[in-house]
């Protein structure tokens, strides 16, 4: 998709993502899920530079809640664009910029 709102919601998402992360990361995963419609579970991983394995990443209380909801966004975009029956998405983003969004159903 390339519409300017899906863009938009994109980059917020990216946004909490780096926001998350420790000074040595290279690779960022972000796990989103909806059990539910008021539920959503958000699970976010990097690999180190120089590093081999993925280490788990706590979000902040203070974030958490505009964090869902940014990853709920992104979700009301790709059942808008054709997926409506997307139950859950996989984020990866480099530090470099590159990105990709897998969605599942």
């Amino acid at each position: 998709m390339s519409t300017p709102q899906y863009r938009a919601r994109l980059q917020a998402l990216a946004n909490f993502v780096v926001s998350t992360m420790p000074e040595d990361w290279a690779d960022a995963i972000l796990r989103a899920d909806f059990p539910s419609r008021i539920r959503t579970k958000l699970a976010v991983r990097y690999v180190p530079a120089g590093g081999s394995r993925d280490l788990a990443v706590a979000i902040d209380g203070e974030i958490a809640y505009d964090f869902a909801q940014a990853a709920k966004a992104v979700q009301a975009e790709l059942v808008n664009a054709g997926n409506p029956k997307c139950r859950g998405f996989l984020f990866r983003l480099t530090k470099d910029g590159r990105s990709s969004l897998d969605v599942d159903y």
